[in-house]
């Protein structure tokens, strides 16, 4: 017989832990998330955020 509630997904899954912010795209880098951890500033392990990363680093440097 088939349930018709949606109660056998009703469990109680934590939140995945917030490290910080990415300083590539802004968004959240999460516990198990690939990333990098360059002198202290969380980057996704993703060609576009480092990419917007160390173009951000190049500007502000004035490279």
């Amino acid at each position: 017989m088939r349930q018709h509630t949606m109660s056998r997904f009703d469990e109680e899954i934590e939140e995945p832990f917030v490290l910080g912010d990415c300083e590539g795209c802004g968004l959240e880098v999460y516990e198990g998330d690939e990333h990098f951890d360059y002198q202290g500033d969380l980057i996704h392990k993703d060609s576009s955020c480092v990419m917007e990363y160390f173009g951000n680093m190049a500007i502000s440097k004035g490279w």
